[in-house]
């Protein structure tokens, strides 16, 4: 499966999306993106994740299911989650959404999207 394959399945598990990308970092590289805009306007969200996760160590794998480094950031009138990879941690998942949908689903939904993405892309891509 395509990266942009994986990501159509995205605004399937997360409600009131406007934006996906899925970013390799820390080289602020854009695998894919779907949703509102095009390349250029995923390049700030690209921005924003290296910010972020590219400082931070990735939590060793320890079994833990649940072990994944996320942010949510507020905005006016959107909420963007950004989850770094459970097996692999170049990888983050940045959605953005609507202010609609209640802050707690849409972390869970982002960590199933996070999942679905990690479970249908091949590691390969990551690797340049």
């Amino acid at each position: 499966m395509t990266v942009q394959e994986a990501l159509a399945g995205v605004r399937e598990l997360v409600p009131e999306l406007k934006v996906a990308a899925l970013v390799l970092v820390p080289d602020g590289f854009v695998l894919g993106h779907v949703g509102e805009g095009g390349i250029l306007e995923h390049e700030t969200l690209a921005r924003v994740a290296t910010g972020l996760f590219a400082g931070v160590e990735a939590p060793e794998p320890d079994g833990a299911a649940d072990r994944v480094t996320e942010y949510f950031i507020l905005l006016a009138d959107r909420v963007m989650v950004l989850q770094r990879g459970r097996r692999q941690p170049g990888m983050v998942l940045c959605t953005m959404t609507s202010r609609e949908p209640n802050l707690g689903l849409l972390l869970t939904t982002a960590r199933d999207a996070i999942a679905w993405v990690e479970s249908h892309v091949d590691p390969a891509v990551l690797d340049g």
